[in-house]
Formats: C-alpha cells, structure tokens, sequence
C-alpha cells in the first residue's frame, strides 16, 4: 500500500467515526447512564472532545502540506454560503440571552460546537469525494449499530421500539431513516452488489424504522423514496435494480412486522381509540397554539439557544417536551424572525442548488444523497423539530449545501 493509498483511507476512516460516534452517542444513556443521564451529557461531551482533540493533531502533523500547497482543497470553504455560516453564528450565540437553565443548555451548547467545528475542519481539509465517501459508510455504521441496540433493547410499554426516557422512538426512527436514505440513494458505490446483502441490509433498516412507530420519519421517507425512485432516478441506469429491491424486500418487511406485530399494536390501538390524540395529532396541535401565543411576546430575537424545553416543554402534558413539534416553528421560538428568515434563506439556497444541480449535472450518487435529505427533512419539520437547532442536522446541512454549490461552481452557464 503506498503512503497515499494508506493516507487516504486514514481520512476516510476519520470521517467514518465521527458519524459513528454521532449515532452511538445517542444511545450511550441507554447503555451506560440510566442512573444518572448527566453522566451520560457528560460521556457525550467527552467522547466528541477527544475526537476534536484527535482530528486537530492529525491535521496538524499530517495535511499542513494540503493547507498551503494544494489550492483546490484548501479553498474548498469558500462555497460555503455565507447565509449558512450567519445561521451557525446566530444559533450559537443565541445562548447570550437563552430563557433555558444556563448550565443545563452549556453542556448541549458544547456538545452542538463539537459537532459542527469537525465538519468544518473537513472541508479545509480533505477533498470532498472522500468527505462524502467517510460521512455515508458512518452514517450506514452508526445505523446498523443503534439499529441493533434498539433491537436487543426491546419495546417500550407504548408498543414503540425504543425507550421513552432515554432512546425515543422517534429519535431511532429519525436516525434509521437517514441511514436508509443514505443507504439506498449510494447504493451503486457498495463494494457488495449482491441483491441478497441489500435485501438483507434494506429490509432491517426499513423494519426498525417501521417498528419505532415515528409516524413522520416513516411518511417522510416514503415520499422521499417515491420522489428518488420515480422522479428523480427515472434516467439512471439503476432504476430497475432500486425498483427490484423495493419489490423483494417487501416480503420481508411485512413477515418482520406480523412477527412483532403484538407490541405495535398496542400503540395503534391506544391511538386510534383516543379520540384527541387523533385530533391533534398525538397533543402537536395544543403545542402550536401555545407556542404562538408565547411567540407574540418575544419574536424578533426569540428566546434563545434551547430555551423551548424549559420556557413551555416542562409544563405541558406532565412531561418534558424538547420542541414544538414543527421545525420552523421551533426555529421561530428560540432564535426569533432573525433566526427564521436565515433558516428559509438557506433552505431556498439549497432547494435552488438542487435543482440546478439537477438539471444541468449528471447525476451521481452523492447528489441523490444530498437530494434526498432535503427533501425528507423538509417533510419531517412539518410535525418534529430539534432540541439545540433545526430538524436538519446542522453537519449535514453544511455539508451537503457546500458541496452543492461546489458543484454547480463547475457549470459554464
């Protein structure tokens, strides 16, 4: 292997653990710190700081030559929109005058940092083909990993895959929803192209994500997968083996779920029973409506980095709700119209690149990839959001909005 074949499989395996470690962190509560959870902040901290640490001296001893001699590399932040760098700066010094608990929102506070500083790092750094390459084979890791957590886990007392206290449904169906996307939109770039292994690999994906019950991951993967099948990958020549696959892990999925069919049933009854969890759809619509209220009273700036879970999420329904179940709502809540505005702003800038992207490039695999999570995040900030920022993962949304800026930069219009 020569030093720059082994060089680059170092910068991929680097990438790879940083989307591992974001997915296992999630469930390092579960496993570890049911006792006390602030450990298990801590442990989370922790673990993303030595990372950080790791990343730094790498850099520093083995591609200070990429920073001053290779030009295209090293330039690579310059197709980061100025409006996503403002909507980074916003969230995070929206703690300066955040209605949380301060002590409370510094631990995420620093824990968001240290997810969004390597990221950066990664596009001064390492040319964007092997950025993607590591952020899609981790993200594929991480969700087989809590995908089989999850599992072993078992059901919570509703009938959902997962725990409510401290690995929610929702938050395995959201992640197993991203590795599905992942998964199936760079499935052409897999080593093993054997239908067996994707039929294997698809359908555990899709039956976790199917158990967790999270209604609006698994409606906005759906669409997402109608849109990629029959819209945007209608040209390409892998339309049949992703048409195929639908068509052969469909046995399986359905055998999985009547095989566990008796916990799910549980929640489906309990909801389609009760009248006003239908109504407002499972207690969302009675959020907005105080939400709004509270809004009126503080919409410019907002109320700050995290402050949702603590100005309303503590009183309502005799738990703690960490936002107000629609993403741009939630985004208007904490950071104010200023935040807002600079969340749609990115939004259209993304949505605009796509579609240039989609019409004058060929398509590749990493284009669908960035596509496709667009297009599912967009849906899923109808009903969810997120505690710290914005239903799109802020990593993701910096990367993916840069990359496809970059990319268009290669048009002659």
């Amino acid at each position: 292997m020569t030093e720059n074949s082994y060089e680059k499989k170092t910068n991929i395996l680097l990438i790879e653990c940083y989307w591992f470690i974001y997915y296992f962190s999630n469930a390092i509560t579960l496993l570890f710190f049911k006792e006390n959870p602030k450990l298990g902040t801590a442990a989370n901290i922790f673990i993303k700081a030595v990372y950080l640490i790791i990343l730094i001296c790498y850099s520093a001893i083995y591609k200070r030559k990429v920073l001053f001699q290779t030009k295209e590399i090293s330039s690579q932040y310059k197709y980061m929109p100025i409006p996503v760098i403002l909507l980074c700066i916003w969230v995070f010094i929206s703690i300066l005058w955040t209605s949380a608990n301060l002590y409370s929102s510094l631990g995420y506070w620093v824990m968001l940092l240290l997810e969004v500083i390597p990221v950066i790092v990664y596009i001064f750094l390492f040319p964007f083909d092997l950025i993607l390459k590591g952020t899609v084979n981790g993200i594929i890791y991480g969700g087989l990993t809590i995908c089989i957590i999850a599992v072993f886990n078992g059901f919570s007392q509703t009938g959902r895959l997962g725990n409510e206290d401290f690995f929610h449904p929702n938050i395995i169906g959201n992640l197993t929803a991203i590795a599905l996307i992942t998964y199936f939109t760079t499935m052409d770039k897999r080593r093993c192209k054997s239908n067996i292994y994707n039929i294997v690999i698809v359908g555990f994906f899709a039956s976790v994500l199917l158990l967790t019950v999270s209604k609006t991951a698994i409606i906005a993967f759906i669409i997402t997968l109608i849109v990629f099948t029959f819209i945007i990958q209608t040209k390409s020549s892998s339309f049949g083996q992703s048409v195929k696959l639908l068509i052969m892990i469909t046995p399986l999925v359905i055998g999985i779920l009547m095989f566990f069919g008796k916990y799910t049933s549980t929640y489906f009854n309990k909801y389609l029973e009760t009248e006003k969890l239908v109504r407002t759809l499972t207690g969302r619509t009675l959020i907005w409506d105080i939400s709004i209220q509270l809004i009126k009273e503080n919409w410019i700036l907002g109320y700050g980095f995290m402050a949702f879970r603590e100005v309303i999420g503590g009183g309502l329904f005799h738990v703690r709700i960490g936002s107000a179940h629609n993403d741009y709502l939630n985004v208007l809540f904490n950071f104010g119209a200023v935040g807002l505005t600079l969340y749609i702003y990115v939004l259209l800038l993304y949505l605009i690149y796509s579609l240039k992207v989609l019409k004058y490039i060929k398509q590749t695999n990493y284009i669908n990839f960035a596509i496709c999570l667009f297009i599912y995040f967009f849906i899923r900030g109808m009903t969810e959001g997120n505690l710290t920022s914005f239903n799109f993962l802020m990593p993701l949304l910096i990367l993916n909005i840069t990359y496809l800026k970059k990319q268009l930069t290669q048009i002659a219009f």
